[in-house]
C-alpha cells in the first residue's frame, strides 16, 4: 500500500467513523495531572499507587494495519499507548478485570477449546451451526453501557478508575490530537477485556433479543440451531 492511499484511509476513518473528536490543544499534561490526582486520592494501597502513577506523558499515536485478507485492504486502527499517562493504569485495570472474563457457560477461550467442544457435539441432519460476527467490535462498544456492566460485577473503586481511563483516551495523527468518544481501540491492554465482558453480558441479556449462543469468544459467537431448516426464516428477521 502506497503512503498516499494509507493516509487517505486513515483520515477517512478518523473523520467519518463517528468515534473521535478533534482537540484544540496538546492534552497530555492535563491528562497526566488528572490521572495522577485520581490515583492519589483513591483507596488503593501505597505500593499500588506508586506502581500505577504515571511518570511520563508520551502522546499515544494511531496507525493502521492493513487487512490484507479483505477486499480493498481496509485498515485496522491500532493505538500505541506505551509511555502515555494512562498506560500503567490500564495495565492495572486489565489485571483486575481479566479475572471477570469467561464467567458464562458459553465462553470459549480460543480455537483449540472450540475444537475440543465440537468433538462431543451431536448434530442431526436438520441442525445448523451458525456464527455471528460483530463488525469493528472495539469501536462499536457503547461505553456508558460497558460501564454499567462493570458496576454490576466489580467494586466502585475499579469502576471510578475505569471511567478516568476511558475519559482520558486520546492520540495524535499527523500533528493533530483526537479524543475517542465511542468504543475502545486495539492496542490498549484493557480493550479486549472490556470487549469480552461487554459481549458476554450482551449475549446473556434477554432484552437484546439475541439468540443465546452456545459458545462465544471476542467478536464471534457460535451456536447450534436445532431443526435449522425451520428457524432460517426467523433468523432473517434478526
Amino acid at each position: 500500500m502506497i503512503r498516499y492511499d494509507y493516509d487517505i484511509k486513515m483520515e477517512d476513518h478518523i473523520k467519518n467513523s463517528g468515534c473521535y473528536k478533534i482537540l484544540d490543544k496538546y492534552p497530555s499534561t492535563k491528562i497526566l495531572k488528572e490521572v495522577t490526582k485520581k490515583i492519589k486520592y483513591s483507596s488503593l494501597d501505597i505500593i499500588t499507587k506508586k506502581r500505577i502513577t504515571p511518570t511520563s506523558s508520551i502522546t499515544p499515536r494511531i496507525y493502521g494495519a492493513p487487512k490484507v485478507h479483505k477486499e480493498g485492504n481496509p485498515l485496522r486502527p491500532i493505538v500505541n499507548t506505551i509511555g502515555s499517562p494512562t498506560y500503567l493504569l490500564a495495565q492495572y485495570l486489565a489485571r483486575k478485570l481479566s479475572l471477570l472474563v469467561g464467567n458464562t457457560s458459553s465462553y470459549i477461550k480460543d480455537s483449540e477449546s472450540f475444537v475440543q467442544w465440537t468433538k462431543d457435539l451431536k448434530m442431526k441432519d436438520e441442525d445448523l451451526m451458525v456464527s455471528f460476527d460483530v463488525v469493528s467490535l472495539y469501536t462499536m462498544i457503547p461505553l456508558d453501557e460497558a460501564i454499567d456492566v462493570m458496576e454490576s460485577i466489580t467494586d466502585s473503586e475499579i469502576v471510578e478508575l475505569l471511567k478516568t481511563f476511558l475519559k482520558s483516551y486520546y492520540f495524535s495523527f499527523k500533528g493533530k490530537f483526537y479524543m475517542q468518544t465511542h468504543g475502545v481501540a486495539m492496542g490498549l491492554p484493557l480493550s479486549p477485556i472490556i470487549a469480552n465482558i461487554y459481549m458476554e453480558h450482551f449475549e446473556q441479556n434477554p432484552s437484546n433479543h439475541f439468540p443465546i449462543p452456545q459458545k462465544n469468544g471476542k467478536d464471534l459467537s457460535m451456536m447450534l440451531l436445532q431443526n435449522g431448516v425451520t428457524v432460517r426464516t426467523n433468523l432473517k428477521n434478526f
